[in-house]
């Protein structure tokens, strides 16, 4: 563990976590703070959904603003450099570039998977031998049938 890293214990969704990270205290009370405040958010509107359901989606949610946020981050940057060197305000808009930018943002954090290593959801809810905990066979059942029609598509 680097020196620089410290402990921060938190709840986050009714769990306790301790986080390791060099960021100061207050930075990780907000990350919590918010974190909490989205998986709450999502609770209102899918009740139906677990916390690990609720979870990934704050999850992609962040991952998605990153992503955003990297492009418009790139794309100004690209306009300081222009306006840098003089060049007259050009007719595509931060905003567009924006949406180039983020295309590539994604296709640069894209990592090719090895096809040895990869198992479909449909594999892993057949390989389990015994009925997942917490979920009743009707649904697992129910996942199968819909992993299978998406394989259609």
């Amino acid at each position: 563990m680097s020196e620089d890293k410290r402990r921060f214990k938190t709840i986050i969704a009714g769990r306790p976590y301790t986080i390791l990270a060099n960021k100061p205290e207050e930075h990780l009370k907000t990350v919590s703070e918010i974190a909490n405040d989205k998986i709450t958010q999502i609770k209102g509107a899918m009740p139906e959904l677990d916390i690990e359901q609720r979870s990934v989606l704050v999850a992609v949610n962040a991952i998605s603003d990153a992503i955003s946020k990297q492009a418009e981050i790139n794309a100004l940057k690209e306009r300081i450099s222009e306006l840098e060197q003089g060049k007259p305000l050009a007719s595509k808009t931060v905003s567009t570039k924006v949406t180039t930018q983020s295309a590539q943002v994604l296709e640069a954090h894209k990592k090719p998977v090895s096809p040895k290593n990869t198992t479909t959801a449909k594999q892993r809810l057949r390989s389990q031998s015994k009925q997942a905990p917490g979920m009743p066979r009707a649904s697992k059942e129910k996942l199968l049938n819909r992993s299978t029609e998406m394989e259609k598509r």
